[in-house]
């Protein structure tokens, strides 16, 4: 099984605060099967993650846990605003998509609005040769009022 979106870099944004709970998260998700967890930090303007901070978490994450010998893969991530993701040059994006593939990025939905062009950027995304996964949608109160909103979103590529 694979994680692909979680918290577990060390001090990057609101999830695991030290190592020690990095290792926690890592050993119990081991323990449910897990062999692989995407290190996908916020990347937004209260959490202004670079890749650079990520990639260095990864390689850490990946030593530690080789060392505590933890049997979980990390791999690079980021959960991408979509404020931010219009101020990142296309390099950072890439590096930013899960395990720097070029193919799946993370798109923060928003806990709340419709966010007004959000089909441009799903189609843009989709031109560049990117797969954009909507993580937590079900936490939008449009999206729970109307949830076949997300409908148009999937044809377009989402």
């Amino acid at each position: 099984m694979i994680d692909l979106h979680a918290h577990i870099l060390p001090s990057l944004d609101d999830g695991a605060e030290t190592l020690e709970e990095s290792r926690v998260i890592a050993r119990a998700a081991a323990a449910e099967g897990v062999e692989a967890i995407a290190a996908t930090p916020h990347v937004r303007s209260d959490f202004p993650t670079t890749v650079e901070q990520m990639e260095t978490g990864v390689a850490e994450l990946r030593a530690d846990f080789d060392r505590e010998r933890i049997p979980v893969q990390v791999l690079h991530g980021g959960e991408i605003d979509l404020e931010a993701l219009r101020s990142l040059e296309a390099e950072t994006v890439r590096r930013f998509t899960l395990a720097q593939t070029g193919v799946y990025l993370l798109l923060e939905f928003p806990y709340s609005g419709w966010p007004l062009g959000l089909d441009r950027e799903i189609f843009s995304l989709r031109a560049a040769g990117l797969t954009p996964l909507l993580a937590h949608p079900e936490r939008n109160r449009e999206v729970q009022a109307a949830p076949e909103r997300l409908e148009e979103l999937i044809r377009l590529g989402a």
